[in-house]
């Protein structure tokens, strides 16, 4: 009898363990991920080399889009992503610009630079320098 009890509830255990692990890697999934676009980029890393800054607003930044802007790094628009993510996605999405393409002339003005992309245990995140 007493062997009855220990399977049951080892079984019960074990059956825990395996619902609160996959339901832990649907809410890490979910946490991996920004949606750029319709397009699901991830947030995953394994150094800082991985992760890249870019501006939300402007999408995969097609064509010359915000080329001229200021940067302030504090907004929240600037966020951290995994670099090949990112630029895997802007090729697949955006045209090539022409070879022979005028660019604008401007200053590009750094309001506040203050911020950099860092991997943290495994996720890309915009940090303070």
């Amino acid at each position: 009898m007493n062997n009855k009890i220990a399977y049951l509830i080892l079984g019960v255990v074990v059956l825990v363990i395996i619902i609160l692990f996959f339901r832990g890697e649907k809410m890490v999934d979910q946490k991996n991920i920004v949606i750029l676009e319709g397009q699901k980029v991830s947030l995953a890393c394994n150094i800082d080399n991985d992760c890249l800054l870019i501006n939300r607003d402007l999408g995969f930044g097609c064509g010359l889009a915000g080329f001229c802007d200021s940067i302030d790094y504090s907004l929240n628009k600037y966020i951290a992503v995994n670099v090949k993510s990112f630029l895997g996605l802007k090729e697949k999405n955006c045209e090539p610009l022409p070879e022979v393409t005028p660019f604008p002339m401007c200053a590009v003005q750094i309001i506040n630079d203050n911020f950099f992309a860092k991997c943290i245990s495994g996720i890309c995140a915009k940090v303070p320098k």
